[in-house]
Protein backbone atom coordinates (compact mmCIF):
# COMPACT_ATOMS: atom_id res chain seq x y z
CA UNK A 1 0.00 0.00 0.00
CA UNK A 2 1.30 3.23 -0.85
CA UNK A 3 2.28 6.37 2.08
CA UNK A 4 -1.13 8.22 0.96
CA UNK A 5 -3.35 5.34 1.10
CA UNK A 6 -2.15 4.15 4.88
CA UNK A 7 -2.93 7.84 5.39
CA UNK A 8 -6.17 7.50 3.61
CA UNK A 9 -7.15 4.57 5.43
CA UNK A 10 -6.31 6.05 8.53
CA UNK A 11 -8.17 8.98 8.17
CA UNK A 12 -11.07 6.80 7.18
CA UNK A 13 -11.78 6.28 10.67
CA UNK A 14 -12.13 9.92 12.01
CA UNK A 15 -15.74 9.93 11.59
CA UNK A 16 -16.51 7.74 14.20
CA UNK A 17 -14.00 8.76 16.45
CA UNK A 18 -15.19 12.32 16.79
CA UNK A 19 -18.77 10.53 16.93
CA UNK A 20 -17.96 8.56 20.10
CA UNK A 21 -15.99 11.57 21.61
CA UNK A 22 -18.65 14.04 20.70
CA UNK A 23 -21.35 11.38 22.85
CA UNK A 24 -18.35 11.14 25.41
CA UNK A 25 -18.50 14.78 26.09
CA UNK A 26 -15.04 15.43 24.57
CA UNK A 27 -16.14 17.71 21.64
CA UNK A 28 -16.79 21.17 21.61
CA UNK A 29 -14.40 22.98 20.32
CA UNK A 30 -12.24 22.75 16.80
CA UNK A 31 -9.08 22.26 19.26
CA UNK A 32 -11.07 19.04 20.43
CA UNK A 33 -11.61 17.74 17.51
CA UNK A 34 -7.38 18.47 16.39
CA UNK A 35 -6.44 16.73 19.63
CA UNK A 36 -8.81 13.92 18.97
CA UNK A 37 -7.89 13.55 15.55
CA UNK A 38 -3.93 13.86 16.33
CA UNK A 39 -4.23 10.70 18.92
CA UNK A 40 -5.70 9.06 16.46
CA UNK A 41 -3.21 9.21 13.66
CA UNK A 42 -0.38 8.84 16.26
CA UNK A 43 -2.23 5.23 17.31
CA UNK A 44 -3.24 4.16 13.40
CA UNK A 45 0.01 5.59 12.02
CA UNK A 46 2.56 4.08 15.24
CA UNK A 47 4.61 2.50 12.75
CA UNK A 48 8.19 3.78 12.79
CA UNK A 49 8.89 6.38 9.90
CA UNK A 50 5.62 8.49 10.49
CA UNK A 51 5.69 12.13 12.47
CA UNK A 52 2.41 13.54 12.67
CA UNK A 53 2.39 17.03 13.61
CA UNK A 54 0.33 19.70 14.26
CA UNK A 55 0.24 23.88 12.64
CA UNK A 56 3.54 23.41 10.94
CA UNK A 57 4.17 26.63 8.90
CA UNK A 58 5.37 26.40 5.05
CA UNK A 59 5.99 29.55 3.15
CA UNK A 60 2.25 29.28 1.58
CA UNK A 61 0.38 28.55 4.95
CA UNK A 62 0.15 25.56 7.84
CA UNK A 63 -2.13 22.96 8.02
CA UNK A 64 -3.49 21.99 11.22
CA UNK A 65 -2.27 18.71 10.69
CA UNK A 66 0.67 17.69 8.45
CA UNK A 67 1.63 13.67 8.15
CA UNK A 68 4.82 13.17 6.83
CA UNK A 69 7.29 9.68 6.47
CA UNK A 70 10.84 9.47 6.85
CA UNK A 71 11.73 5.98 5.47
CA UNK A 72 15.31 5.77 7.33
CA UNK A 73 17.09 7.58 9.84
CA UNK A 74 20.05 8.69 8.28
CA UNK A 75 17.08 11.01 6.08
CA UNK A 76 15.85 12.73 9.60
CA UNK A 77 18.28 15.68 9.33
CA UNK A 78 17.05 16.30 6.19
CA UNK A 79 13.48 16.28 7.39
CA UNK A 80 14.30 18.70 10.20
CA UNK A 81 15.91 21.06 7.04
CA UNK A 82 13.20 20.70 5.02
CA UNK A 83 10.17 18.95 5.98
CA UNK A 84 7.91 19.60 3.00
CA UNK A 85 9.73 17.22 1.23
CA UNK A 86 8.23 14.28 3.45
CA UNK A 87 5.04 15.49 3.31
CA UNK A 88 2.32 12.85 2.70
CA UNK A 89 -0.36 14.68 4.00
CA UNK A 90 -1.90 18.00 4.61
CA UNK A 91 -5.06 17.88 6.99
CA UNK A 92 -7.40 20.62 8.02
CA UNK A 93 -10.27 20.43 10.51
CA UNK A 94 -13.44 22.51 10.47
CA UNK A 95 -15.86 22.36 13.52
CA UNK A 96 -18.64 24.57 13.65
CA UNK A 97 -17.74 27.47 11.47
CA UNK A 98 -17.24 28.21 7.88
CA UNK A 99 -14.45 27.27 5.98
CA UNK A 100 -12.74 30.28 4.88
CA UNK A 101 -10.01 29.75 2.40
CA UNK A 102 -9.34 26.00 3.64
CA UNK A 103 -10.30 24.19 0.54
CA UNK A 104 -7.92 26.30 -1.27
CA UNK A 105 -5.10 26.34 0.98
CA UNK A 106 -5.95 22.63 0.45
CA UNK A 107 -5.14 22.88 -3.07
CA UNK A 108 -2.31 24.86 -3.24
CA UNK A 109 -0.51 22.49 -1.46
CA UNK A 110 -1.12 20.07 -4.16
CA UNK A 111 -0.42 22.77 -6.84
CA UNK A 112 3.61 22.82 -6.77
CA UNK A 113 5.18 19.57 -9.08
CA UNK A 114 6.49 18.03 -5.92
CA UNK A 115 3.69 18.01 -3.71
CA UNK A 116 1.24 16.69 -6.47
CA UNK A 117 1.11 13.41 -4.61
CA UNK A 118 0.23 14.87 -1.49
CA UNK A 119 -3.39 14.28 0.27
CA UNK A 120 -4.92 16.90 1.56
CA UNK A 121 -7.80 16.08 3.50
CA UNK A 122 -10.83 17.99 5.26
CA UNK A 123 -12.63 17.41 8.23
CA UNK A 124 -15.88 19.16 8.67
CA UNK A 125 -18.45 18.80 11.46
CA UNK A 126 -21.01 20.25 12.90
CA UNK A 127 -24.93 19.82 14.24
CA UNK A 128 -26.49 20.14 10.74
CA UNK A 129 -30.13 20.76 12.44
CA UNK A 130 -32.34 22.76 11.26
CA UNK A 131 -33.65 23.13 14.78
CA UNK A 132 -31.06 25.00 15.85
CA UNK A 133 -30.80 27.49 13.40
CA UNK A 134 -32.25 27.01 10.07
CA UNK A 135 -29.91 29.91 8.48
CA UNK A 136 -27.25 27.75 9.86
CA UNK A 137 -28.73 24.52 8.11
CA UNK A 138 -28.72 25.42 5.04
CA UNK A 139 -24.94 26.72 5.34
CA UNK A 140 -23.50 23.61 6.41
CA UNK A 141 -25.18 21.75 3.82
CA UNK A 142 -23.73 23.68 1.37
CA UNK A 143 -20.69 23.58 2.86
CA UNK A 144 -20.61 19.33 2.87
CA UNK A 145 -21.74 19.99 -0.67
CA UNK A 146 -18.19 22.20 -2.13
CA UNK A 147 -16.38 19.92 0.09
CA UNK A 148 -17.98 16.43 -1.73
CA UNK A 149 -17.56 18.44 -5.33
CA UNK A 150 -13.72 19.80 -4.10
CA UNK A 151 -12.70 16.14 -3.14
CA UNK A 152 -14.47 15.16 -6.49
CA UNK A 153 -11.88 17.32 -8.54
CA UNK A 154 -9.46 14.88 -7.81
CA UNK A 155 -10.35 11.84 -5.85
CA UNK A 156 -7.18 9.74 -5.79
CA UNK A 157 -5.43 12.47 -3.38
CA UNK A 158 -8.49 13.94 -1.65
CA UNK A 159 -10.61 13.10 0.97
CA UNK A 160 -12.81 14.32 3.72
CA UNK A 161 -14.52 13.33 6.62
CA UNK A 162 -18.07 14.73 7.14
CA UNK A 163 -19.28 14.33 11.09
CA UNK A 164 -22.78 15.31 11.26
CA UNK A 165 -22.95 15.20 15.24
CA UNK A 166 -26.41 15.38 16.82
CA UNK A 167 -27.19 17.99 19.50
CA UNK A 168 -30.64 15.27 20.71
CA UNK A 169 -27.76 12.18 20.93
CA UNK A 170 -27.38 11.19 24.69
CA UNK A 171 -24.07 12.29 25.85
CA UNK A 172 -22.01 10.96 28.69
CA UNK A 173 -20.38 13.77 30.79
CA UNK A 174 -23.23 16.22 30.61
CA UNK A 175 -26.62 16.53 30.84
CA UNK A 176 -29.17 17.05 28.37
CA UNK A 177 -29.45 21.00 29.97
CA UNK A 178 -26.02 21.16 30.13
CA UNK A 179 -25.34 19.95 26.42
CA UNK A 180 -28.41 22.82 25.21
CA UNK A 181 -26.55 25.62 27.22
CA UNK A 182 -22.99 24.53 25.60
CA UNK A 183 -24.56 24.74 21.75
CA UNK A 184 -26.32 28.13 22.92
CA UNK A 185 -22.90 29.48 23.97
CA UNK A 186 -20.90 27.99 21.88
CA UNK A 187 -21.76 27.14 18.59
CA UNK A 188 -22.95 30.45 17.20
CA UNK A 189 -22.50 34.29 18.11
CA UNK A 190 -24.83 35.69 20.16
CA UNK A 191 -24.77 39.03 22.88
CA UNK A 192 -24.31 38.30 26.08
CA UNK A 193 -27.35 39.88 26.78
CA UNK A 194 -29.58 37.51 24.57
CA UNK A 195 -28.47 34.34 26.49
CA UNK A 196 -30.70 33.30 29.17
Amino acid sequence: MTKVGIVRKAMAGVEDVLLRAYADGHLFLEADSQAIIYSHLRRQLSDRGWIIRRETPFHDGKPDLAVFHVSDPESFPDFLEEPREFLVAAIEIKHASGLRDDLEKLRRYQARGRDHGVLSWIVYSDHFSSDIHRRNFINQEQRAHDILKWVAERKTHRGSSIVRLDPEAPRRGGDRAVVTRAFADRWWSRSSSERT
